[in-house]
């Protein structure tokens, strides 16, 4: 598992060019900033699974990761008339969740982990009841192992295998230079190895 290959790939685009989805996001919020509800709608429904997909790995519950989800649209919806689409949309988004999200981990202590079923993500396909069980059990095995490596080596992972973005990306929405960010993953990969060993 050296290659952290167990982390679901949930991926935002699809056989769009990526250069229209991002101009898409940049008009759903000035349509949002000139008063469109409808585009606030779009934009919601658009990014609340890959937020709560996002959350859910690093909060354990269900419920932390919605309620973290809707206060980042709720950011985003507020902050509409003064949004500058300098960067990838995707990069924006995540950045205001990993704020509130580090944010929520300060407030208070670790929640006892909750098993979501895989197929709430729409990520697995169950072929059978033995094969389901032995993904629910993969799935909360691996939510075990996340929760135990810090932070800052879970989120570049998630974010780089979950959400599909770049190296450029998640080190500019994370604040560190590639080269820093490449020491996070590979540290964050082995860190993960040895709980997952620990565990199975």
């Amino acid at each position: 598992m050296s290659d952290c290959t167990l982390i679901p790939n949930i991926t935002l685009f699809d056989t769009k060019d990526e250069a229209i989805i991002m101009n898409e996001d940049d008009n759903l919020m000035q349509a949002i900033a000139d008063g469109s509800e409808s585009a606030a709608t779009q934009l919601f429904e658009k990014w609340k699974l890959p937020l709560i997909s996002f959350l859910y790995r690093s909060t354990g519950s269900r419920e932390d990761a919605e309620d973290l989800a809707v206060r980042t649209l709720s950011k985003v919806y507020n902050a509409a008339d003064r949004y500058s689409s300098q960067r990838k949309f995707s990069s924006y988004i995540f950045s205001i969740a990993r704020r509130l999200l580090i944010s929520e981990h300060r407030k208070k202590a670790c929640r006892p982990l909750t098993t979501l079923p895989p197929e709430d993500l729409h990520y697995l396909s169950p072929i059978n009841t033995e094969r389901e069980t032995s993904l629910n059990e993969l799935e909360s095995t691996l939510m075990m192992a996340l929760d135990k490596i810090p932070e800052k080596y879970r989120t570049p992972l998630l974010l780089l295998k979950q959400q599909d973005l770049n190296y450029s990306e998640i080190a500019e929405m994370l604040d560190v230079t590639e080269n820093t960010l490449r020491t996070l993953l590979f540290r964050g990969r082995k860190k993960l190895k040895e709980e997952m060993e620990n565990l199975l």
